[in-house]
């Protein structure tokens, strides 16, 4: 063998193999890139799907309460958003959460869990989580207790029918969880 032709082939497998360790390189780059993409965007879709609950919490018909009138009758298409009704059953079509993922609703409050799960697992890695302002009321509302409270908040004259009544109604913290 000439020492020319065998430094040739050694100049070629070391080309070689330089190629094949940068393939390997782009690849595991790739592939961590590809899991990052992937948890991305479950965090996303997470996000998305906590935020759809806590809005239909706080707005949806099914869930908040409705308001009465003085003989205690509902009065039709009014409602009260953020005031979580204690008597309605909050569930997982009613807060647009899929089949596999899990939610709590909690009142941080009073210690008390109002729906859901009580708590996600300790291995669940994707969770998300919102404190939200509301009124925990059980059952209709009445008109008078809006009233009088919007009228304390917002003072404009006297309203001699409703002196008798004072606000009572006091928004708490609510936690939703939701997670998969």
């Amino acid at each position: 063998m000439k020492p020319k032709g065998q430094l040739l082939s050694l100049d070629f497998l070391f080309a070689i193999g330089l190629i094949f360790l940068a393939m390997g390189i782009t690849l595991k780059f790739g592939e961590m890139f590809a899991f990052e993409w992937q948890s991305h965007q479950q965090q996303i879709e997470l996000e998305h799907y906590g935020q759809t609950a806590g809005f239909l919490l706080m707005a949806s018909p099914s869930l908040i309460c409705q308001m009465e009138n003085s003989t205690g009758a509902p009065i039709v298409g009014l409602f009260v958003n953020n005031c979580i009704d204690t008597t309605k059953i909050v569930s997982k079509s009613a807060l647009g959460l899929p089949s596999d993922y899990e939610y709590s609703v909690f009142n941080d409050s009073d210690q008390g869990l109002l729906a859901g799960s009580s708590t996600p697992s300790f291995d669940t890695k994707n969770i998300f989580a919102t404190k939200l302002k509301a009124i925990v009321w059980s059952g209709d509302i009445p008109k008078a207790k809006v009233h009088k409270c919007l009228q304390e908040r917002f003072p404009t004259a006297p309203d001699p029918e409703d002196e008798q009544i004072h606000c009572t109604l006091e928004k708490k913290d609510i936690i939703l969880t939701v997670w998969k």
